[in-house]
């Protein structure tokens, strides 16, 4: 498992006006920016990062239990679901083929 900057992130602008740059700072690190220069929607996202990895850690036991299985709303596809979490999760950890 890779090791990430520890989590919370948060976002905060460099001024008070809308058009302003924003960036993402760890809440040890403040000093240091993990991103800089960014769009503010894109900066929520990444700050958002590590809870949803965690979050989507956490869901596999359920989906790798919920695969083939109706356990939830009949239009919901659980192998894709599972399918579409390997991905993501693979992709944070930087083992995306």
């Amino acid at each position: 498992m890779p090791e990430f900057t520890p989590g919370p992130w948060k976002a905060k602008s460099n001024c008070p006006e809308k058009k302003c740059t924003w960036m993402v700072f760890n809440k040890e690190w403040s000093n240091w920016p993990i991103a800089a220069g960014i769009e503010e929607n894109d900066a929520h996202l990444i700050s958002a990062a590590p809870d949803m990895h965690e979050a989507l850690k956490m869901a596999m036991p359920f989906m790798e239990f919920a695969k083939g299985r109706a356990v939830g709303p009949a239009d919901i596809d659980s192998e894709e679901l599972l399918r579409q979490i390997k991905q993501a999760l693979a992709k944070a950890e930087g083992k995306e083929a």
